[in-house]
């Protein structure tokens, strides 16, 4: 039967057509209505290389709107869209530079006929696998006998909300064809059945029919001892694991191979094959027909396992996959480059967990994207191609290192109470001590608070040493294969006024350890000091290196006994991993504020950038800058040791020894004239222990000598290494030079180093 009919004869089941067939008939009619010279002379017949051009125009547009609309529904996820087929007259070229959802032409239409109604009419797909043509107005009654024209595919405009269309990747493409070949795969090594990709059909591998057991039984064979649901059993064994080589080696430990006892000369026989079956945790002998049946299986499957075994007895790995031994090579080669490159950078130890942290850092400006691009302009230099940039991810990952400095906000306690609710006594009375320290010392914190805001004599403050600053900081790229100077920000921020203060050093005045932080609190104490302050709550963590210490408490003792009018002092440590505070506010826009300065050589330039850190309209932070005279740094850990003997002060007045970990809190006052030491190992402890002086000391430790200045840390300053002096010089010097301003050249030549 013709699909080509008249208007009239389909416009009752129009509705029912699909799209191609109504554009079809549509245009028939029409070729009816206005027949040119060569429809005349040449009738239309249903051989497609006799049809006319516009026949096989209507095909292929046909064939474009139908895919088109069928990629649109998957890529936009939409329902219901309207298409408006638009007449000559509304046409203003071919639109396909104004609306990005044109569909794509073969060639222009740019002459096809202008008769055309001056209507428009509107098609709606609710399913775009319908392709139902729904007109929504009236033929025009003035023009009853006319019908739209062959549209051009430009004419076809989706209207709704544009989106970018973005073509299939070739692993979206291959990803069904890749699951349907492991679901194969999966079926096969499973005994499942299963269709080859040309369409053969192989059924599922079970229990088929046994062999004459009387005959097995006569020839001395047990066949005759496997029921069928003992087959079954073994047939489920075999195929359970789902992997080939699994498979096979259980045919190995089943097969038994000999040399056949009696040959012919003629005879190609070269070995001959016992086959077994477990029965009561032994292997009994059964024939050919009956092991096979039983596993599912033909002797071929025998024969390649029998292949695999090398002659070592092991088997052959699957040789199937993986990568050809010149590409590992290459691999090998590449791996090795990508590990040269990365040990050029400069390692540095974490900040707060030297001790248990595995990982090495890297410097805190650096990335992933920037090594390798380092990396692939280093290769083209060799006139070496590059690895893939997933490779240098892969080598970087294995070598445990990281970008930033770690911080321990993660709490062991706590992720082990989380993954494992369910623990035993012990540990649940350690978690909840833990608990119990994190939330009083935080209920401590906030009523320290609100007494400053209220009570003028009091001070609260945090403090803690912010991550190292590495100058100088610049985006050249030899900067980073450099060691670069390390900057120390000591930070102080008071919860009552919402001041903060930084005491900003370099490697090349001082290190970072307990005397550099008591000398930063004892200038602090001597400010508040003279404010007439009465009484100072600090709050920081507890790193036994920095904070908790003998160290600090002779810096308090000896504060406390010159001051003027401060008659109390206390420091409460944080419970471990739980020491965030404010003062963690402070480190976040300095750091922010450094990381968005493209380039900074000099210490100096970072005080200026650490006062302009803060936000426009709230008090700026002060910075106090130790000066390069190193006698600043004052050495409390002598001081304390020999002056007031704190190290023989081992014991509280109740007895209990003085264990520095243990310490939660540690307070001085003044009683009578005299300065008191206090201690506390747990925060919900009603009253403190007071420190036992009555222990014999020497007699350079006398009272009286409490007052004495303890002597600078560093006569003369330390010296950095050789190395890293040597990276800062080669940064001052050379055609390709970092830092080239006169004076920042002397001030890095002039800092104290090692010789070789």
């Amino acid at each position: 039967m013709s699909c080509i009919k008249d208007i009239d004869q389909s416009s009752d089941s129009e509705d029912d057509l699909p799209l191609s067939t109504m554009l079809l008939q549509r245009v028939t009619a029409r070729e009816k209505a206005n027949p040119t010279d060569e429809q005349l002379e040449t009738p239309r017949t249903q051989d497609p290389e006799t049809q006319p051009k516009v026949y096989h125009e209507l095909q292929s547009v046909s064939s474009l709107y139908n895919a088109h609309f069928e990629k649109r529904k998957q890529w936009y996820g939409f329902e219901k869209t309207s298409i408006v087929i638009r007449p000559d007259e509304e046409r203003e070229g071919d639109g396909s530079d104004k609306d990005p959802d044109y569909l794509p032409s073969e060639e222009d239409d740019s002459q096809s006929d202008g008769d055309s109604i001056e209507k428009d009419i509107n098609c709606s797909i609710d399913n775009v696998s319908s392709e139902v043509f729904e007109p929504t107005k009236e033929k025009s009654s003035e023009e009853p006998n006319k019908c739209p024209r062959l549209l051009h595919s430009s004419e076809f405009v989706v209207e709704g909300e544009p989106r970018e269309e973005i073509e299939d990747s070739e692993q979206e493409k291959t990803q069904p064809q890749c699951k349907e070949r492991q679901a194969r795969k999966r079926k096969r090594n499973h005994g499942m059945e299963y269709r080859t990709e040309s369409g053969k059909l192989f059924k599922n591998k079970g229990v088929k029919e046994p062999c004459d057991v009387e005959v097995c039984k006569k020839r001395g064979l047990s066949c005759h001892r496997f029921s069928q649901k003992l087959r079954s059993d073994i047939n489920g064994g075999f195929y359970q694991s789902g992997q080939l080589a699994d498979q096979r080696r259980w045919l190995l430990s089943y097969v038994d191979v000999q040399k056949p006892k009696r040959t012919k000369n003629t005879s190609r026989k070269g070995r001959t094959m016992k086959y077994h079956l477990p029965f009561e945790k032994e292997k009994v002998q059964v024939c050919r027909k009956m092991f096979l049946n039983t596993v599912g299986i033909d002797e071929r499957q025998v024969r390649t396992a029998l292949s695999k075994v090398r002659e070592d007895g092991q088997m052959e790995p699957e040789g199937r996959g993986g990568r050809r031994v010149q590409d590992q090579i290459k691999d090998d080669l590449k791996r090795q480059s990508i590990k040269e490159h990365i040990s050029e950078f400069p390692k540095m130890e974490s900040h707060y967990c030297r001790a248990m942290s595995k990982h090495e850092f890297l410097a805190p400006d650096l990335s992933i994207q920037k090594m390798y691009d380092m990396y692939c302009e280093k290769q083209k230099q060799r006139n070496e191609t590059p690895a893939s940039k997933s490779l240098y991810k892969n080598v970087f990952s294995s070598l445990r290192l990281k970008f930033y400095t770690l911080k321990k906000d993660a709490c062991g306690i706590c992720l082990t109470k989380m993954k494992n609710p369910e623990q035993n006594e012990e540990f649940q009375e350690v978690y909840e001590k833990h608990i119990a320290e994190k939330t009083k010392v935080r209920e401590i914190k906030e009523d320290s608070k609100k007494k400053a805001i209220e009570n003028p004599k009091l001070s609260a403050a945090v403090f803690d040493l912010q991550q190292v600053i590495y100058l100088p900081k610049s985006n050249h790229s030899s900067l980073f294969y450099k060691r670069r100077l390390a900057n120390f920000n000591f930070t102080i921020y008071e919860l009552g006024s919402g001041k903060g203060h930084c005491y900003l050093w370099h490697e090349g005045i001082a290190k970072r350890g307990a005397n550099e932080i008591a000398t930063c609190i004892f200038s602090f104490i001597k400010e508040k000091d003279a404010e007439g302050k009465e009484e100072i709550v600090f709050f920081c963590d507890g790193c036994i290196g920095q904070n908790k210490n003998s160290i600090v408490s002779a810096m308090l003792l000896y504060a406390l006994e010159k001051s003027q009018s401060l008659m109390k002092m206390t420091v409460c440590y944080f419970e471990t991993n739980h020491g965030q505070s404010e003062g963690d506010s402070m480190h976040l826009v300095i750091e922010r504020k450094v990381s968005k300065q493209p380039e900074l050589y000099h210490p100096s330039q970072l005080a200026t950038l650490i006062q302009s850190a803060r936000a426009s309209g709230k008090q700026p932070y002060r910075v106090h800058v130790v000066q390069m005279n190193t006698h600043d740094i004052l050495d409390w850990k002598e001081h304390g040791q020999k002056v007031l003997g704190i190290n023989n002060w081992r014991e509280t007045d109740d007895g209990r020894v003085i264990q520095w970990p243990n310490v939660m809190e540690v307070s001085v006052k003044k009683e009578d004239g005299k300065c008191e030491l206090y201690f506390k190992n747990s925060h919900n402890e009603a009253k403190p222990s007071k420190l036992n002086k009555r222990v014999k000391r020497s007699r350079s430790s006398d009272q009286q000598n409490i007052s004495v200045l303890p002597k600078p840390a560093y006569t003369p300053p330390p010296n950095m290494s050789f190395e890293k002096y040597k990276d800062l010089m080669s940064m001052c010097s050379g055609r390709n030079a970092v830092i080239t301003h006169q004076d920042h050249v002397s001030f890095y030549k002039g800092l104290p180093h090692n010789e070789i």
